[in-house]
């Protein structure tokens, strides 16, 4: 009873905080944009630096907990690196799915660059690394209670979304949908690969195909963003549902008990 009060807690507060930060940031990037800092190099900057931020809590939390070789940071090697082709097709979808590329300058490809990847590794490491190893680590190791801590940490991120709320409610629904089924395939990835790293760029190569006609252009707070339709929403789940099949398949597949246990 003790250690299930005790990771309530610790999940709660998480949440909070996190929470805050990202309530945090979009109230200073509203700030910089009334005062006329609306640059690319300059928002973007912005971001890499909360992402540097947010990386550097991930990585206390999992120094703190222990979780170093759940989080999959512990290891190097290659093992079931076949498992990450399969999610590429969504950079192939996203590619296809680009709009008009501005000109951009080297020094602003290169600012991209390392944004994509903070994003990768400050989502990773924070949902994946963090939260869902942490419930993994203090609860029974059986395949159910696995997969809960797999889908419940990848629901939270989805569920964070929200904090924006502009795109209508069928948008904010896709949003929910999007980040959960990816997230139950990175969580499992990362189960059977052990390599945080692999996951961490994986992501940003999903990040990177989809905003890459963004890069060189200003930032906009104050664009109306258009509410997404119910066929628009569907539309996306229906993309990123293999994602939930695939990492579902995988955690079917896997022996998570010996595997899991090997790493505590």
């Amino acid at each position: 009873m003790k250690v299930a009060k005790n990771r309530f807690l610790v999940v709660t507060l998480f949440i909070i905080l996190l929470s805050i930060l990202l309530y945090a940031r979009e109230f200073l990037k509203q700030n910089l944009f009334d005062h006329g800092i609306n640059s690319y190099v300059s928002g973007i900057s912005f971001q890499i630096i909360f992402n540097v931020l947010l990386i550097t809590l991930a990585l206390l939390l999992i120094r703190k907990f222990k979780l170093k070789n759940l989080a999959g940071l512990g290891n190097l090697k290659y093992s079931n690196w076949l498992l990450l082709i399969f999610p590429l097709y969504l950079v192939v979808f996203n590619v296809f799915n680009l709009e008009d590329i501005s000109s951009y300058t080297a020094f602003e490809f290169v600012l991209f660059l390392i944004y994509t990847l903070s994003i990768g590794f400050s989502e990773e490491l924070l949902l994946r690394g963090f939260l869902q190893s942490y419930l993994i680590k203090n609860t029974s190791k059986t395949k159910k209670n696995i997969f809960i801590a797999v889908f419940v940490s990848s629901l939270i991120f989805g569920l964070l979304h929200l904090l924006n709320f502009n795109k209508g409610i069928y948008g904010e629904l896709g949003q929910i949908g999007f980040a959960t089924f990816i997230g139950v395939m990175f969580g499992t990835i990362l189960l059977r690969t052990k390599n945080m790293y692999a996951i961490a760029l994986l992501h940003a190569c999903i990040d990177f195909a989809a905003k890459y006609d963004q890069i060189g252009v200003p930032f906009d707070l104050n664009k109306v963003v258009e509410e997404s339709s119910l066929i628009n929403t569907i539309a996306i789940l229906i993309i990123v549902l293999p994602c939930l099949i695939y990492g579902i398949v995988l955690m079917r597949k896997y022996q998570f008990q010996t595997s899991v246990s090997k790493l505590n």
